[in-house]
Protein backbone atom coordinates (compact mmCIF):
# COMPACT_ATOMS: atom_id res chain seq x y z
CA UNK A 1 0.00 0.00 0.00
CA UNK A 2 2.78 2.08 0.82
CA UNK A 3 3.88 2.06 -3.16
CA UNK A 4 0.03 2.60 -3.98
CA UNK A 5 0.42 6.26 -1.68
CA UNK A 6 3.36 7.35 -3.34
CA UNK A 7 2.12 6.93 -7.04
CA UNK A 8 -1.32 8.13 -6.03
CA UNK A 9 0.27 11.14 -4.16
CA UNK A 10 2.80 11.94 -6.69
CA UNK A 11 0.30 11.89 -9.43
CA UNK A 12 -1.68 14.77 -7.63
CA UNK A 13 1.51 16.47 -6.83
CA UNK A 14 2.81 16.67 -10.56
CA UNK A 15 -0.85 17.68 -11.77
CA UNK A 16 -0.41 20.63 -9.00
CA UNK A 17 2.56 21.57 -10.27
CA UNK A 18 0.83 22.21 -13.85
CA UNK A 19 3.38 18.98 -15.66
CA UNK A 20 1.88 18.72 -19.01
CA UNK A 21 2.04 14.75 -19.03
CA UNK A 22 -0.04 14.94 -15.71
CA UNK A 23 -2.86 17.03 -16.33
CA UNK A 24 -6.26 16.17 -14.42
CA UNK A 25 -9.02 16.93 -14.98
CA UNK A 26 -11.28 17.63 -11.37
CA UNK A 27 -12.99 14.44 -11.70
CA UNK A 28 -10.09 12.67 -12.61
CA UNK A 29 -8.11 13.98 -9.95
CA UNK A 30 -11.67 12.92 -8.01
CA UNK A 31 -11.44 9.42 -9.08
CA UNK A 32 -7.91 9.27 -8.44
CA UNK A 33 -8.20 10.15 -4.42
CA UNK A 34 -11.28 7.80 -4.56
CA UNK A 35 -9.17 4.78 -5.63
CA UNK A 36 -6.96 6.10 -2.67
CA UNK A 37 -9.69 6.20 0.08
CA UNK A 38 -10.24 2.90 -1.10
CA UNK A 39 -7.10 1.81 -0.64
CA UNK A 40 -7.09 3.40 2.92
CA UNK A 41 -10.44 1.53 4.21
CA UNK A 42 -8.34 -1.74 2.88
CA UNK A 43 -5.26 -1.21 4.26
CA UNK A 44 -7.59 -0.67 7.36
CA UNK A 45 -9.54 -3.51 7.64
CA UNK A 46 -6.52 -5.72 6.35
CA UNK A 47 -4.60 -4.41 9.27
CA UNK A 48 -7.33 -4.96 12.02
CA UNK A 49 -7.27 -2.90 15.25
CA UNK A 50 -3.83 -4.33 16.73
CA UNK A 51 -1.30 -2.80 13.67
CA UNK A 52 -3.23 0.36 13.01
CA UNK A 53 0.36 1.88 13.35
CA UNK A 54 1.21 0.14 10.17
CA UNK A 55 -1.53 1.91 8.69
CA UNK A 56 -0.63 5.19 9.61
CA UNK A 57 2.68 4.46 8.08
CA UNK A 58 1.82 3.42 4.93
CA UNK A 59 -0.75 6.81 4.24
CA UNK A 60 2.02 9.00 5.21
CA UNK A 61 -0.29 11.66 7.35
CA UNK A 62 1.84 14.43 7.26
CA UNK A 63 1.99 14.09 3.12
CA UNK A 64 -1.18 14.12 2.56
CA UNK A 65 -2.08 17.37 4.93
CA UNK A 66 0.53 18.79 2.61
CA UNK A 67 -1.46 17.67 -0.48
CA UNK A 68 -4.25 18.93 0.61
CA UNK A 69 -3.49 22.55 1.57
CA UNK A 70 -1.50 22.56 -1.99
CA UNK A 71 -4.92 21.60 -3.23
CA UNK A 72 -6.78 24.08 -1.25
CA UNK A 73 -4.21 26.75 -2.64
CA UNK A 74 -3.93 25.71 -6.50
CA UNK A 75 -5.92 28.33 -8.76
CA UNK A 76 -7.00 25.62 -10.72
CA UNK A 77 -8.31 22.86 -8.41
CA UNK A 78 -9.48 24.76 -4.96
CA UNK A 79 -12.61 25.16 -6.44
CA UNK A 80 -12.73 20.98 -6.56
CA UNK A 81 -15.20 20.73 -4.02
CA UNK A 82 -15.25 17.10 -4.48
CA UNK A 83 -11.94 16.30 -4.65
CA UNK A 84 -11.63 18.35 -1.13
CA UNK A 85 -13.86 16.29 0.39
CA UNK A 86 -12.05 12.68 -0.83
CA UNK A 87 -8.88 14.03 0.52
CA UNK A 88 -10.17 15.08 3.69
CA UNK A 89 -12.33 11.41 4.24
CA UNK A 90 -8.92 10.07 4.02
CA UNK A 91 -7.25 12.36 6.08
CA UNK A 92 -9.75 11.85 8.48
CA UNK A 93 -10.08 7.48 8.15
CA UNK A 94 -5.66 8.04 8.59
CA UNK A 95 -6.47 10.17 11.36
CA UNK A 96 -9.10 8.11 13.35
CA UNK A 97 -6.12 4.83 12.78
CA UNK A 98 -4.06 7.07 14.58
CA UNK A 99 -6.02 8.30 17.76
CA UNK A 100 -7.13 4.56 17.79
CA UNK A 101 -3.73 3.25 17.82
CA UNK A 102 -2.96 5.68 20.77
CA UNK A 103 -6.18 4.48 22.75
CA UNK A 104 -5.00 0.84 21.96
CA UNK A 105 -1.36 1.65 23.50
CA UNK A 106 -3.00 3.15 26.44
CA UNK A 107 -5.39 0.31 27.26
CA UNK A 108 -2.17 -1.78 26.66
CA UNK A 109 -0.25 -0.03 29.13
CA UNK A 110 -3.51 0.10 31.89
CA UNK A 111 -4.01 -3.16 31.80
CA UNK A 112 -7.63 -4.67 31.91
CA UNK A 113 -10.53 -1.56 32.81
CA UNK A 114 -12.06 -2.99 36.34
CA UNK A 115 -15.15 -4.52 34.34
CA UNK A 116 -13.18 -6.34 32.14
CA UNK A 117 -10.44 -7.73 34.63
CA UNK A 118 -13.62 -8.67 37.23
CA UNK A 119 -15.34 -10.83 33.89
CA UNK A 120 -11.81 -12.28 33.04
CA UNK A 121 -11.46 -13.57 37.00
CA UNK A 122 -15.09 -14.91 36.67
CA UNK A 123 -14.43 -16.74 33.69
CA UNK A 124 -11.46 -18.58 35.46
CA UNK A 125 -13.42 -19.16 38.57
CA UNK A 126 -16.15 -20.80 36.03
CA UNK A 127 -13.71 -22.85 34.43
CA UNK A 128 -11.74 -24.23 37.29
CA UNK A 129 -15.40 -25.35 38.63
CA UNK A 130 -15.91 -27.18 35.32
CA UNK A 131 -12.66 -29.12 35.53
CA UNK A 132 -13.49 -29.72 39.12
CA UNK A 133 -16.94 -31.06 38.73
CA UNK A 134 -15.93 -33.51 36.25
CA UNK A 135 -13.44 -34.93 38.18
CA UNK A 136 -15.83 -35.47 40.71
CA UNK A 137 -18.22 -37.55 38.58
CA UNK A 138 -18.20 -40.66 40.63
CA UNK A 139 -19.05 -38.07 43.60
CA UNK A 140 -21.88 -39.90 46.03
CA UNK A 141 -23.60 -36.59 47.12
CA UNK A 142 -25.02 -35.78 43.34
CA UNK A 143 -28.13 -36.82 42.58
CA UNK A 144 -28.81 -37.59 38.58
CA UNK A 145 -30.29 -35.26 36.74
CA UNK A 146 -33.69 -36.32 35.68
CA UNK A 147 -34.95 -36.79 32.02
CA UNK A 148 -37.36 -34.87 30.75
CA UNK A 149 -40.52 -36.72 29.17
CA UNK A 150 -42.54 -35.15 26.36
CA UNK A 151 -46.21 -35.30 26.54
CA UNK A 152 -47.88 -35.64 23.31
CA UNK A 153 -50.88 -33.31 23.17
CA UNK A 154 -54.11 -35.24 22.89
CA UNK A 155 -53.06 -37.96 23.96
CA UNK A 156 -53.27 -38.53 27.92
CA UNK A 157 -50.50 -40.59 30.29
CA UNK A 158 -51.97 -43.35 32.47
Amino acid sequence: MAYLRKVIYKIVDSALTGEESAKLTHSQARELMKIGLQAVRVTKKVAGEHNLIAVHNAWNTDALRLLIERVEQSAEYKKASGLLQVMKQMRALIGDVQKESIKNAERAAEGLPPKQQIRKEIRKKRRAEEVASAGDEGDENREPKKKRIKKSKGVESP
